[in-house]
């Protein structure tokens, strides 16, 4: 990871004595070599976390860092039977555009249409 082309966001559990514990999420991109306002992200959140809003704050922190290095657009490959994912692109930028390749839907993101509160007012629960 350089913080430029190549750049990534940890999540981890934080302690009972605020300490860091366990890390649950990772997010990342790579910006296309072919045009460097367009980046690959990807999103990773451990299975005892799904379904509670993690993915999407590291989505939301991941764009917010893609924008301030000169990356208007995420472009993804999903599969298609992953409509969750689908679904949350679609709901977290109002400027998605789709294209189905078989079993993979191209997915592309205008970062300056992303929808949401203020990332740092969300946030999980502690871990005892």
């Amino acid at each position: 990871l350089d913080g430029e082309y190549r750049y990534g966001i940890v999540a981890a559990w934080r302690l009972a004595d605020d300490t860091e514990g366990e890390g649950v999420g990772v997010a990342r991109f790579v910006r296309a070599s072919s045009d460097p306002t367009i980046a690959e992200p990807a999103v990773i959140v451990s299975d005892e976390v799904q379904g509670q809003g993690l993915g999407r704050i590291l989505c939301d922190r991941l764009a917010e860092a893609a924008l301030e290095r000169g990356i208007l657009w995420f472009r993804c490959y999903v599969l298609s039977e992953n409509r969750r994912v689908l679904r949350m692109l679609k709901s977290e930028f109002s400027e998605t555009h789709l294209c189905s390749h078989g079993e993979i839907v191209v997915a592309e993101m205008s970062l300056l249409s992303k929808n949401g509160e203020n990332v740092g007012e969300r946030c999980l629960p502690s871990r005892g």
